[in-house]
């Protein structure tokens, strides 16, 4: 079981998706979404996914990506 942190999350939101981190997190997101890998992660997390994309991005898109990322929990 893999462990998320916050970073695998934001970094496809902020970053180019085709390259570096971003490509690399976006790469293990799909995986678990798929059933390849099985993953956990704190709850903590959507609290640092909301400050930093918001900083990034303002505040309509951080409040689309949250409910995203709690959807995506269930």
């Amino acid at each position: 079981m893999y462990y998320f942190d916050a970073n695998v999350f934001i970094y496809p939101q902020i970053y180019d998706l085709k390259i570096g981190s971003a490509a690399k997190a976006k790469e293990y997101l799909t995986a678990l979404v798929e059933g390849e890998i099985e993953g956990c992660t704190s709850t903590l997390t959507w609290d640092e996914i909301v400050y930093i994309v918001r900083k990034f991005s303002g505040v309509k898109k951080v409040w689309l990506l949250a409910k995203e990322f709690l959807h995506f929990l269930t």
